[in-house]
């Protein structure tokens, strides 16, 4: 698995490393080549549904009339959603934290509020019923819905989609890259695994069962 740095709430790389990952059952677990970390993804249990995966490009501005670059993206995986915004203005990397950035800017609103312009959240619900924020780096969203009524479609000689919405009364437009589109997906918590495998736990099943049982 290989990936480009996207968007961040965090200004600088507290993890520089390559990550080596490997699925175990419904875990991921990610090793750094040193050891200096091992992080543990767990798979969350999800009904069948959409695969969706954009790249979130531009943001356009009513006011302005203009388009602007902006980093984030949007997923949609069966029962779970998420949705990152990034800064709508760049903010200069450098040996400084976000920490040590904003207790600098304590009193000055307009660097503050550049610093914070990021959203991460996660939802959950349904493309039918529309997903529900349940975690987000701005705690005011939570129990809101995740995206506000609108239209996606296609932006014509193009293979990127456009996501047209009104936010307090303003008409708000963003133009995504398609990294995956599936209407149907069966999100297994299983790892496949081969005959002679599936022959050895057999043979061992009385040892390793012990271990596997649920006890009241």
């Amino acid at each position: 698995m290989v990936w480009h740095p996207g968007d961040s709430l965090q200004v600088t790389d507290r993890w520089p490393e390559p990550a080596q990952l490997k699925r175990i059952g419904n875990c991921m677990i990610e090793f750094a080549p040193s050891g200096a970390y091992v992080e543990d993804w767990r798979l969350q249990p999800s009904v069948p549904g959409p695969l969706l995966g954009l790249q979130l490009l531009q943001e356009y501005d009513e006011n302005s009339g203009q388009w602007s670059p902006r980093g984030g993206g949007l997923i949609i995986c069966g029962d779970h959603a998420a949705q990152v915004l990034g800064r709508s203005a760049g903010v200069t990397a450098g040996a400084a934290t976000l920490q040590e950035l904003a207790a600098n800017a304590v009193g000055d609103t307009k660097t503050l509020r550049a610093l914070l312009d990021f959203e991460t959240s996660v939802a959950a619900g349904s493309v039918a019923d529309g997903y529900t924020v349940v975690h987000s780096t701005i705690p005011e969203r939570r129990g809101q819905p995740l995206l506000e009524p609108g239209e996606f479609s296609w932006v014509q000689g193009s293979d990127e989609l456009e996501h047209e919405f009104y936010h307090n009364g303003r008409r708000c437009l963003r133009r995504y890259a398609v990294d995956v589109i599936e209407s149907q997906r069966s999100f297994s918590i299983k790892t496949p695994a081969n005959q002679a495998s599936e022959n050895w736990f057999a043979r061992e099943s009385a040892t390793l069962r012990r271990y596997a049982e649920v006890l009241a």
